[in-house]
């Protein structure tokens, strides 16, 4: 008995070090190829990569998958930029939701300009690599509603989250293949309310896998009508939950527009949003200048950076007090 269970400890050991050798070189394979895809298309490579199989995540990681568990309870939120004189004791705040548009250069981009255009306090709530639904998890979370509580005195008089094209793929549980080891937070529709995917031990032990990640990586396989019919039920709840809180509030869709394609569905979107009484600002509004350009990019060539911000804040303050 000793030696048929010694025998197979043995195999169960080679066999996972194989899996695991097979995993590591798989993952070196797409990488080197990744980084030849950059060279190509003249982008930053991302060169902080590593092969992830059996890291833990801890609450004070800053990562893409986990961190909206803890996100507000270990203030991984920009701090609030509040002003300091008497007028601004007297304007209703604004809360900012979104990704690393939002998020990036903290003291230099939307968030302070915004706060100095309109002389109000400013929450940002944005964080890099999240889309709608993240928006959608902290507005269900009654700690979001203390913290701003306890840092004004005037309940929020607006909401904006900033909209980008990516976020129609970020809607399945793997973001990125090379780091994100475990699931993205995903929502699905049962009985017309949505409810958080929950994923067994067996998916999460497979997400440890890097080809397993690839795989399901390479097959998100949706028409961009289930992708957009998803994005507003995140949206429009959004909407409705954050008016149980703060009846008065009025939220804003603010599309960092940066594609020249049309897409009808996207399109159909807005209008969905619109005709339940959220506002739709796109940039392509505020400033003729394109997005793209090397003058209002990071170095990767997309997100956008101070001078960016500098042309835009302006304008969409004076859309958003408008509203």
């Amino acid at each position: 008995m000793k030696k048929i269970l010694k025998y197979l400890f043995i195999n169960i050991f080679i066999i996972i070090l194989g899996a695991l050798i097979v995993d590591y070189i798989y993952f070196q394979v797409i990488f080197h190829q990744y980084k030849n895809d950059c060279i190509r298309n003249n982008v930053k490579i991302v060169d902080n990569i590593k092969y992830n199989a059996y890291d833990i995540i801890k609450p004070t990681d800053e990562t893409t998958t986990d961190v909206y568990k803890y996100f507000l309870e270990y203030k991984h939120y920009h701090a609030t930029i509040i002003p300091k004189n008497d007028k601004a004791e007297k304007k209703a705040p604004i809360i900012l939701f979104g990704d690393s548009y939002t998020w990036l250069f903290y003291l230099m981009n939307f968030q302070k300009l915004l706060s100095d255009y309109t002389n109000r306090t400013i929450f940002n709530f944005a964080f890099w690599g999240w889309g709608a639904q993240h928006t959608y998890y902290l507005i269900n979370k009654p700690l979001l509603y203390k913290i701003i509580d306890e840092n004004s005195k005037i309940p929020p008089e607006y909401a904006v989250y900033t909209y980008i094209r990516d976020h129609r793929n970020r809607l399945f549980p793997v973001l990125n293949d090379f780091n994100d080891f475990e699931p993205y937070l995903t929502y699905e529709m049962k009985n017309n309310k949505l409810q958080q995917k929950k994923y067994n031990f067996l998916h999460a032990l497979l997400f440890r896998s890097f080809i397993y990640r690839h795989i399901m990586h390479e097959n998100r396989n949706k028409s961009n009508k289930e992708k957009y019919d998803e994005l507003y039920n995140l949206v429009s709840q959004s909407y409705i939950e954050i008016k149980k809180h703060y009846p008065d509030i009025k939220y804003i869709v603010f599309e960092y527009y940066q594609d020249t394609d049309v897409i009808q569905e996207e399109n159909e979107f807005f209008k969905k949003l619109e005709n339940i009484g959220i506002k739709v600002i796109s940039s392509k509004e505020l400033t003729k200048e394109n997005l793209l350009d090397k003058k209002y990019t990071f170095d990767d060539g997309y997100h956008p950076n101070e001078k960016a911000w500098e042309i835009l804040t302006k304008p969409l303050a004076k859309a958003i007090e408008k509203y």
